[in-house]
């Protein structure tokens, strides 16, 4: 492999392709997308070599789950969940190659069933097809596997006949006898389509499934005795995606394990074996999906028995993606013939994956759901079409004080949420405009509110709440009408399709019909997105920035706070970053008095004591109000609304204020002239904050507000005074 000539022809493509550095940023070998695979250059081995990341998390968890293939403490089924594009099919296929290379095993034990593979999603059974591609492409790499079902068979009939299906399997036996008399081939494409055909016409999905174990067990029958179990990969089922064909697929995996847990122990699975096995020794299943397909299988009747069969691992945050873009961004910066504007943009993008404090993992890559494709899509879209904002970004990124990147992350921020308001996901989820602001609240942030008391954001856990609970504590609160409330979390969920992500996902998802959603059994919980959006989002100033919309040029009213442009004079001498904090904090005054209009109406109907007017602990404690997860200690504790936007937009606004102060391009006298006009500013804000208008769970924080302003009232030429909170202590 010549490593300079596969560089070269890839920095070629790149260079000649607007979108290159998102496209290398998620290339993969996969054969059946040129794209992917930059016209076939990206092998599997130049992949693995140069562009795959794996890290010790990851290796850790590989060699646990390859333990648990080899041993199981008596379960056999594992499910791989985790939301979409954060990584299984990778991890599935390192596991895969990790467990076969360290058991020195032959395809023999082994079968991937890659539910993808086939592009079959829109057959009318398209499990079934699936399965008996795999089934069929798994027989033409054995030797004589007709020969050895005949064998394994014959010697197990009479323990065989107990299993429900047994008709269909002794059929199969009958097509197979024939087939074998005519000597026929299942290499041969007629006589292989002549057997596709019969499984086609002959067999529902459980059957094929059955026949697909039947063939695995019987392909080493004549092997030589070994206690290594046969494992079945069953990857990307979110392909079908179906509610009644997913019940097909975990019926039959029931159905199989009650079954097949009955006779294990009596069948001969060696020729000239002493030795008898248990079903869970021996079958190892492991089945990737995310949390939206598991959501829909539908509960088994045997819910006891497969607690203690079934296991399952949520490998949502596993993978390290800013490792896995930075691993390729040196790779292709090895090449001095990336054209500058090429390196410019791995500049900016590396700058983003690896930002301290591990932030773009936990809020950027967080907010797409981990997803890694979508991440990278947004990321370099802002970077490629916002050179300029990109200039200031970096200029930010390249100082000393870290507590400045506050400022370039909101450069970000604001990029990217322009890009969701020109999509309409907000109009979607009924997050509202700003202009011509009404006394309307969000419903998708009560909701996410509502659901940061009762849930988490796991792909596996137990923490979820009933839909129908929702609707209902909804409809007591008179907050919406119940059709508008079953919308808005339909619309939330359906984000999943959206270059976002869903902000709620189910734990029990069943429908009522193809399209509507049951509530009276279904449950759901706030998703990575749905927690970001809810902590981060809706009260970061960028957000409120970003809903003054655009104007006639479709360019957004508002440049990010932290750009350079936002510190020139207009004509009447006036920065424009006073205008653009003055527009954003009338808005945010609407808000509140927004806020205290619904807040009321909220008390009034459940019967809360008025918080505006006597103690505000009964409604602080309900579930209106969200639970906040506290970075610095990880705790999480509740927090109104309102006081959440006012201490978030002092705290950006006053970093803004000391990144200025110390710009070496600006001389003393401007520098306390900007000093006396933001400290103008952050006094509105606290004094909306003392108002009457704002519920308050934190009167500390208040104080500690006022006592710095104070301070810096009393001398505008020290510029070291910090009002946010990160100086503040309780």
């Amino acid at each position: 492999m010549d490593k300079q000539r596969i560089l070269d022809q890839i920095v070629e493509r790149v260079n000649h392709d607007e979108t290159g550095i998102s496209r290398l940023l998620q290339a993969n070998p996969d054969s059946r997308l040129p794209r992917r695979s930059f016209d076939g250059i990206i092998t599997e081995e130049v992949f693995l070599t140069h562009l795959y990341f794996e890290s010790k998390v990851v290796e850790e968890h590989k060699k646990r789950l390859s333990s648990f293939l080899s041993n199981g403490d008596g379960r056999n089924t594992v499910f791989i969940l985790g939301y979409q594009g954060c990584g299984k099919t990778t991890f599935v296929s390192s596991l895969l190659n990790y467990y076969r290379s360290e058991k020195g095993l032959s395809s023999s034990s082994l079968l991937r069933v890659d539910c993808d593979a086939y592009g079959v999603t829109s057959d009318n059974d398209p499990l079934k097809s699936i399965f008996i591609q795999s089934l069929l492409s798994f027989l033409k790499s054995c030797v004589e596997p007709f020969e050895k079902f005949v064998l394994f068979f014959d010697k197990n009939v009479n323990v065989l006949t107990q299993l429900t299906n047994y008709r269909q399997i002794s059929a199969f036996r009958v097509f197979i006898d024939q087939f074998i008399r005519e000597k026929k081939n299942i290499n041969n494409i007629a006589e292989r389509d002549e057997c596709l055909s019969w499984f086609v016409q002959t067999y529902a999905f459980k059957d094929v499934f059955y026949i697909l174990f039947m063939f695995l067990l019987s392909n080493v029958f004549r092997e030589k005795e070994s206690t290594t179990p046969i494992v079945v990969f069953i990857d990307d089922l979110d392909s079908v995606d179906e509610h009644e064909t997913l019940r097909s697929f975990i019926t039959a995996v029931d159905d199989f394990t009650i079954d097949m847990s009955g006779i294990f122990h009596d069948l001969c699975i060696y020729e000239d074996a002493v030795d008898r096995y248990q079903y869970t020794d021996k079958i190892k299943i492991v089945i990737a999906m995310r949390e939206t397909t598991r959501a829909a299988l539908p509960s088994s009747h045997f819910s006891d028995i497969f607690n203690d069969l079934y296991t399952h691992y949520d490998i949502t945050d596993w993978q390290d993606k800013h490792m896995i873009a930075q691993k390729r961004l040196d790779f292709l910066r090895e090449s001095p013939r990336l054209s500058p504007e090429k390196q410019y943009e791995s500049r900016c993008i590396s700058n983003i994956m690896l930002d301290s404090s591990r932030h773009t993992t936990n809020v950027f890559t967080a907010l797409f759901n981990n997803n890694y494709r979508k991440t990278i899509n947004a990321i370099t879209l802002a970077v490629k079409d916002h050179k300029k904002q990109f200039d200031d970004y970096n200029n930010i990124m390249g100082l000393d004080k870290q507590v400045y990147r506050y400022g370039a992350r909101g450069i970000l921020f604001k990029l990217i949420i322009d890009n969701f308001i020109r999509q309409n996901y907000f109009k979607e989820i009924g997050v509202l405009d700003l202009l011509g602001h009404t006394t309307d609240i969000s419903i998708a942030r009560l909701v996410l509110s509502y659901l940061s008391n009762y849930t988490d954001t796991g792909c596996g856990n137990n923490r979820h709440h009933p839909l129908r609970q929702l609707l209902q504590d909804f409809k007591d609160a008179q907050i919406s009408d119940p059709c508008n409330i079953m919308q808005i979390v339909q619309n939330m969920y359906n984000l999943e399709n959206a270059k976002w992500s869903h902000l709620i996902s189910f734990s029990q998802l069943d429908y009522i019909d193809n399209k509507n959603i049951n509530p009276e059994t279904s449950s759901l919980h706030y998703t990575c997105a749905g927690k970001i959006f809810l902590e981060t989002v809706t009260t970061h100033f960028e957000f409120f920035s970003s809903r003054m919309g655009f104007n006639q040029q479709n360019e957004p009213r508002n440049e990010p706070l932290f750009c350079k442009s936002n510190r020139i004079k207009d004509s009447d001498g006036k920065y424009k970053f006073v205008n653009v904090i003055e527009t954003i904090f009338n808005e945010v005054a609407k808000c509140c008095e927004s806020l205290r209009v619904h807040n009321k109406k909220v008390c009034l109907r459940t019967k809360y004591p008025d918080p505006y007017k006597y103690d505000i602990k009964i409604y602080h404690e309900s579930p209106f109000i969200a639970q906040i997860s506290k970075s610095s200690s990880g705790k999480r504790m509740k927090q109104f609304h309102e006081e959440r936007i006012i201490d978030s937009h002092i705290g950006y606004i006053d970093v803004f204020r000391k990144y200025i102060l110390n710009e070496t391009t600006i001389n003393v006298s401007e520098k306390i002239e900007i000093n006396k006009i933001l400290h103008r500013l952050l006094e509105k804000y606290v004094r909306l904050l003392e108002s009457d208008v704002v519920l308050k769970s934190n009167n500390h924080l208040l104080s500690h507000f006022k006592n710095q302003l104070n301070l810096i009232k009393k001398d505008f030429k020290n510029f070291d005074i910090a009002v946010n909170k990160e100086s503040y202590s309780s």
